[in-house]
């Protein structure tokens, strides 16, 4: 089977494969910026939270914290799967090569996943609503990860010169704070004028098709035949654990990704219970404008 023709990536299939950061930095950011306050919204919102208090008896934990706990522990389990799925890419072997299936097949529930989020239930909070959210958030991210993974790696395989990947990643850049522009701006109207569910539908939809078309654009630069990867899982952590440049960069990106997480999802709360008596969809992407501009 003949190989992806070699050369500079054309303009076209590069604005083709980083136009998917909008679709998902939409998601990425909707979920930072949503999810939180959707599973614990204040009473002034008037609408009824599906995470309730947690009371064992002897352990008691409000909502907020339980809410907390349910999306720490979700991220932590998507830690793991992360090197695991790269490490079964890297030896995935098909007519389309390595990556291409993962992100064709993985794609519509990585958009279903994230539209079930919002989608709880049950009317009131309940066990039941906690449990599903725990459950249909781990689906989520697993299938992130599947799609999103092995579409990311396709960058070294399709863009052989420095000048290219630099370009591929500036471009990146570009799209993506486009994506989050939207998270920001079009996902509080959408949630007043409807729900969290229509805000989710239409968000997962903007991120399954962008993601669809970057593939397209991708698709006919893809190698189809690559080398299997020969380390083993276990020898790949053990190098990734011995180089010190990755070990300087982890905590610093982990305390960086948590602080801008924690400022999003803390938004909503401010313009509820601080401002008060105003739309929170008309306040949220001024607020979120300005948090945006400061990341950038």
């Amino acid at each position: 089977m003949a190989d992806q023709p070699a050369g500079p990536l054309p303009w076209l299939n590069k604005l083709l494969y980083t136009s998917d950061m909008v679709g998902s930095q939409a998601i990425a950011q909707t979920r930072n910026l949503w999810l939180f306050f959707f599973l614990v919204t204040p009473a002034a919102n008037g609408v009824a939270a599906p995470i309730p208090a947690l009371d064992l008896g002897f352990l008691r934990l409000d909502s907020v914290l339980f809410a907390g706990l349910l999306l720490t522990a979700g991220r932590i389990f998507e830690a793991l799967d992360d090197p695991i799925i790269g490490w079964w890419s890297d030896r995935t072997r098909s007519r389309w090569g390595r990556r291409i299936p993962f992100v064709l097949f993985a794609t519509p529930f990585y958009a279903l996943f994230f539209a079930l989020l919002w989608l709880a239930p049950g009317g009131e909070a309940s066990v039941v609503n906690a449990v599903y959210i725990f459950i249909v958030l781990e689906l989520y991210f697993l299938a992130n990860t599947l799609s999103g993974g092995p579409y990311e790696a396709l960058l070294p395989e399709v863009a052989h010169s420095h000048r290219d990947r630099m370009s591929i990643v500036a471009w990146q850049l570009y799209f993506g704070l486009l994506g989050a522009a939207l998270a920001f701006s079009l996902t509080g109207p959408l949630k007043d004028a409807f729900d969290f569910k229509v805000m989710g539908a239409v968000v997962a939809v903007l991120g399954l098709l962008f993601r669809y078309i970057g593939l397209a654009g991708i698709w006919p630069r893809a190698p189809r035949e690559t080398p299997v990867a020969q380390m083993g899982l276990a020898r790949s952590f053990k190098a990734t654990l011995e180089n010190r440049q990755f070990l300087y960069f982890l905590p610093t990106f982990m305390l960086y990704q948590l602080s801008v997480g924690m400022l999003t999802a803390w938004l909503p709360f401010f313009v509820t219970v601080v401002l008060g008596g105003i739309r929170l969809g008309q306040w949220v992407p001024v607020i979120g404008g300005r948090d945006l501009g400061g990341g950038a």
